[in-house]
């Protein structure tokens, strides 16, 4: 998400232990508060903002607010960072948020079993738990109600649940999800609650005709068999593996892909691409939409993010663009976060190829990102000449520090609230950079300097502030600008090697 200092780093770590002593208490959640609850809190955050952008005066006021609560994600408490964004969530509402609003954002929602069998005669058991404390003028009962849809989007069944608000709300909640598993089918499903008209989404339900466990062990068992016979089919290999270990009940919450995941969706998926193995085809080539991945190097495995617009030409060469997330983020931010997926609908507009590869191991490793070209050119027919790097904070860093040492492979590189080691390059491709006037996490007036030097110095670099914006909201507002300055460049034949 971010990048700081660590001298700002360790001042703010030591913020909550004087805040603990001079309070004396502690409000716990009932369950722990994870990393996919936070990733849902973005996700319902950013299409808040698309959907209810602000105006003037609100524009700076929901930025500050939400660069606070990135400040928190460095003291380790989710549920304050949680508590944050939905507070900025709540500048975006046309009228004042009600008790019961404010409520049903404060809360998470686990079913146990966490998939759905078709036909079952059994309900899963559902847990609605408190993630931060939510402070009410009175005690009082608490309406909401508890909504599924299916995959069209239509009802499939509602039911109420009532809970206790009070001067320091803490809520555990278990009951039976009232609905009628027979009459459900092998979809996934989404549940999401409602608060006085407001809905809050929750999660992805999945449905499946057979126990995602014993699909995961049989395709296991297929997949142990078969041996890769080019590059191609190994790193294909090597993401059906890593895609059916996915297949979990219930998923893991800490890399939020495993909780993102739409498991009955991917079951099927899958089942398809052993098939495809079994007869040495590779079900990654040409592929279309919008899927996770792994790239196999010497040691590990790289998860990516690819997005493949159905409407991009595949037989001619394509624009690849390699976007890197910030500092605490993961592969699923361009797609799923920022901006609420806005780069996919530019991706589909502008036409390109979309990858976002975890960044880390990419950080001052330029033989990484040689590799990942490599590995994305056995799928698809990238145009050496319109290869491009996008990076946010982090990703911005570690973008810069590649780009100078692959200037013959990089047409062009868009930055967000980064840009401090761009003096450092000798050459640079086309580079656009963009501030956040309001960035609480980086300041511009920390990054400006820097990329005014780079400026100065000749290099290709222009400086693009936003001043009503912030660390993390610059990257969704500014996508459009940054994707269009990208796609007018190309890398001449001079540069290419």
């Amino acid at each position: 998400m971010i990048l700081i200092s660590r001298r700002f780093l360790i001042a703010m770590t030591t913020l909550p232990m004087l805040l603990i002593a001079v309070s004396g208490c502690m409000w716990l959640p009932p369950a722990a508060v994870t990393r996919a609850d936070l990733g849902t809190s973005l996700q319902r955050f950013e299409q808040a903002y698309r959907k209810h952008p602000p105006t003037g005066d609100k524009v700076a006021e929901v930025n500050r607010a939400f660069d606070q609560a990135t400040l928190a994600f460095f003291l380790g408490n989710f549920g304050e960072v949680i508590k944050g964004i939905e507070a900025a969530a709540d500048m975006l509402r046309a009228s004042a948020t009600t008790d019961a609003q404010r409520v049903a954002a404060s809360l998470k929602l686990r079913l146990t079993p966490s998939a759905g069998m078709a036909g079952s005669a059994t309900p899963p058991t559902l847990r609605l738990t408190s993630m931060y404390e939510v402070v009410l003028s009175e005690d009082q009962e608490i309406e909401l109600r508890l909504r599924v849809r299916d995959q069209a989007g239509l009802i499939v069944h509602e039911q109420p649940l009532r809970v206790m608000g009070s001067a320091s709300t803490r809520i555990d909640l278990t009951a039976n999800l009232e609905l009628d598993p027979a009459k459900l089918t092998a979809q996934d499903y989404r549940l999401e609650l409602i608060a006085d008209g407001e809905s809050f989404f929750l999660l992805r339900w999945p449905v499946t005709t057979e126990s995602l466990t014993r699909l995961r062990a049989a395709n296991t068992t297929r997949l142990e068999k078969l041996t890769a016979s080019t590059p191609a089919l190994e790193q294909a290999l090597a993401s059906t593996r890593a895609r059916n270990a996915l297949l979990l009940d219930p998923p893991g919450e800490d890399r939020v892909i495993e909780f993102i995941t739409e498991r009955s969706a991917l079951a099927t998926s899958v089942a398809n691409e052993v098939e495809r193995l079994e007869a040495e085809e590779n079900p990654f080539l040409l592929r279309k939409g919008n899927y996770w991945r792994v790239f196999k190097r010497a040691g590990d495995e790289v998860p990516l993010r690819i997005y493949c617009p159905e409407s991009l030409d595949l037989s001619k060469p394509v624009p690849l663009v390699v976007a890197f997330h910030g500092y605490g983020g993961d592969e699923n931010l361009f797609p799923d976060g920022y901006g609420a997926g806005t780069i996919l609908k530019l991706a589909e507009q502008q036409g390109f190829l979309l990858v976002c590869p975890l960044t880390y191991p990419f950080m001052n490793s330029p033989a990484v990102f040689d590799r990942l070209l490599e590995v994305i050119g056995y799928d698809y027919p990238i145009d050496l000449a319109r290869v491009y790097l996008m990076g946010h904070s982090l990703g911005a860093a570690c973008a810069a520090s590649i780009a100078p040492r692959r200037a013959d492979r990089i047409a062009g590189m868009c930055l967000f609230a980064g840009g401090g080691n761009l003096p450092d390059a000798d050459t640079l491709p086309p580079t656009i950079v963009f501030l956040g006037g309001l960035d609480l996490v980086s300041p511009p007036s920390r990054s400006r300097p820097a990329v005014q030097r780079a400026i100065e110095k000749g290099l290709p670099v222009t400086l693009r502030e936003k001043p009503d914006l912030g660390h993390t909201i610059l990257v969704g507002e500014s996508l459009g600008e940054g994707t269009a300055f990208l796609m007018e460049r190309r890398l001449d034949s001079a540069r290419r090697k």
